[in-house]
């Protein structure tokens, strides 16, 4: 009598991949135990850990495996090759870090349609880790970035080449391999800045920024008319590079003494064995900047900041940046000095050089990526003309006295900087799109204009009457501004801050509970036109934010006493998981009210 087949046992939920999968555990004796899902911090791929055991065949050890399924891609396409040749390499002295800081990779890969299925061991030592990322600001994380800048290109490459007998880039060419497809014509990152400073920066070498005092150079002008085409560079040094180096491609330990030595890199999809060297350390910075201290910084501490950077001192003084930040800017920049000066390269000053070119690429890079707010973009894209100017700068290149001053539809100088409190009047934005943002989404990309995070960045429009509905529009835009960073910052955030973000989050939803009842009572309008109906939901999601975050506050204390850090994904308190997904769940729906009542507002021209 024939069994039916047994049931495909369900690992990514997906029944095409689970089958394959099934199949290759099957055709080599394996059996997985246990599998259960892993965040993947947004890199678009699933990751599932659990025991892989061996049942039939040749006996082996089994143990732990991380199998990833990695979604249709370019990188993806590369990434169990690229992985390979990471792991292949056979330099002398690459060997310790090939070995210490590299994932290793078990079995064969899986082509599964346009994915790929990866088998990977632990990151790790055995004990909890976590991503530098989910780490976030500890006191360890100068000491880490720069112990990784350092292993990554000291380690990694101890005997880079500086190009061979290639023609000698200019730094114009430099700045635009870094950038690779963003520097295209019709790229999302020029849309972009043509969006908010109009077409001059398609051809402009030097312009004013808006609210500007002097001249900067065009910093996305990378043709024959950019002024870095007149400069070449003689020492570039290429070699090995991970190509994405972020606090999520790190895996370090979440015990406090851990060495910095203990860290592993995972993602090695654009690994390659030819690369500029400079892009890894100045990602990883620009990252750091941009995930875990800018968006806490106001606007004369983001200034200093900016004159930090762009300063050949490897200090970052200003008593308004904050002091890890400082210490980590420095320490990174220390060792990346180190590296160009050692004795057996002695490549400085030209690699000193090179770091305001990276500086300037990698900072358009987070320029070109909508997950930021407006303004953290905006002050990436003046970081990179800043860094473009220091560069020139050093090659006593002088600026003009004047240049002409670019302002297009989404940008404008003298706007207010944004209001803390609750406003009788505030400055208009755009009319908000109508589309509402996504359910469960990590950042709202569908109203990056409508509820602007800082005002100042866009155009007041002329048409919209001054009456009272800026009020109710205002206090809608205070509500956004208040729990979207929140929103975004909350699954990573450490244990240690997530009460203290959780009661401000409690605080902060009862008080626009009442300050929106008390600016749209006196407008009776709003409610004529239809409005009223996404402002009670709106005031109801705020009571259910304040709510649960009091739940989670209640649970943080036990939390963190037992785990000292937040826990690795396959060791996260029920309890605790479950307060801070309805606290997410309680923000997306806050967020999703903002949106359908902006749009209500800008719908009926109030």
């Amino acid at each position: 009598m024939a069994h039916p087949p047994s049931p495909v046992q369900a690992v990514f939920d997906d029944t095409v991949v689970d089958r394959e999968l099934a199949a290759l555990l099957d055709t080599n004796g394996y059996e997985l135990e246990h599998p259960q899902r892993l965040e993947t911090g947004g890199s678009g791929g699933k990751l599932v850990l659990g025991y892989l055991r061996k049942v039939r065949g040749e006996p082996r050890p089994g143990g732990m495996r991380i199998i990833k399924l990695v979604g249709p891609s370019p990188d993806a396409e590369a990434e169990p090759a690229n992985h390979l040749r990471a792991l292949d390499v056979r330099v002398p002295g690459t060997e310790d870090f090939t070995e210490r800081h590299l994932v290793k990779l078990d079995l064969l890969s899986l082509k599964v349609g346009d994915s790929w299925l990866m088998f990977q061991y632990p990151a790790g030592d055995g004990q909890e880790t976590t991503t530098l990322a989910r780490l976030g600001r500890t006191r360890r994380l100068p000491q880490l970035a720069a112990h990784v800048v350092e292993r990554v290109l000291g380690g990694w490459n101890p005997n880079p080449t500086t190009g061979g007998r290639d023609k000698v880039p200019t730094a114009a060419e430099f700045v635009t391999e870094l950038l690779g497809r963003r520097a295209d014509p019709d790229s999302p990152l020029r849309a972009w800045t043509r969006s908010l400073l109009g077409p001059l920066t398609d051809s402009e070498k030097w312009f004013t920024l808006p609210g500007g005092d002097r001249p900067v150079p065009n910093p996305l002008l990378l043709g024959a008319a950019s002024p870095l085409s007149a400069h070449r560079l003689p020492f570039t040094p290429r070699g090995h590079a991970h190509g994405d180096l972020h606090p999520g491609n790190i895996m370090v330990p979440v015990r406090e003494r851990a060495s910095a030595e203990d860290f592993w890199l995972i993602d090695l999809s654009r690994f390659s064995a030819t690369a500029l060297l400079a892009r890894d350390p100045a990602h990883l910075l620009v990252c750091l900047i941009a995930d875990c201290y800018l968006p806490h910084m106001g606007e004369e501490a983001r200034e200093e900041l900016l004159t930090a950077l762009t300063a050949d001192a490897e200090a970052c003084p200003g008593p308004l940046i904050p002091q890890g930040l400082a210490a980590t800017v420095t320490e990174v920049r220390r060792a990346w000095i180190s590296w160009g000066a050692s004795a057996h390269l002695g490549i400085d000053p030209h690699w000193r050089q090179q770091w305001f070119l990276a500086l300037q690429a990698c900072a358009l890079m987070v320029s070109a990526r909508r997950r930021y707010t407006e303004a953290d973009r905006w002050w990436f894209y003046r970081l990179a003309a800043e860094a473009c100017g220091a560069f020139l700068g050093a090659r006593q290149v002088r600026s003009p006295e004047s240049a002409p001053v670019v302002s297009g539809p989404g940008l404008v100088a003298g706007l207010p900087a944004p209001v803390t409190g609750l406003p009788d009047r505030v400055v208009s934005a755009p009319e908000p799109v109508t589309d509402p943002p996504p359910r469960g989404a990590a950042a709202v990309d569908t109203l990056p204009e409508a509820i602007p995070h800082f005002r100042r960045f866009f155009e007041p429009r002329q048409e919209e009457p001054l009456d009272l509905a800026p009020t109710v529009r205002g206090v809608l835009r205070q509500i956004w501004e208040t729990f979207e960073p929140p929103r975004r910052q909350l699954p990573s955030a450490p244990s240690d801050e997530l009460w203290t973000l959780a009661a401000l989050l409690r605080t902060r939803a009862t008080e626009f509970v009442f300050g929106l009842a008390r600016t749209s009572m006196s407008q009776t309008h709003v409610y004529e036109a239809g409005v009223g109906d996404h402002l009670a939901t709106l005031v109801a999601g705020l009571r259910v934010v304040a709510t649960r975050a009091d739940d989670l506050r209640q649970q943080v204390p036990t939390v963190a006493a037992s785990w000292g850090t937040i826990p690795p994904p396959h060791r996260q308190s029920p309890r605790r998981l479950t307060a801070l997904d309805k606290l997410i769940e309680g923000l997306d729906d806050v967020l999703l009210a903002v949106g359908r009542a902006m749009a209500g507002l800008g719908g009926n021209g109030l």
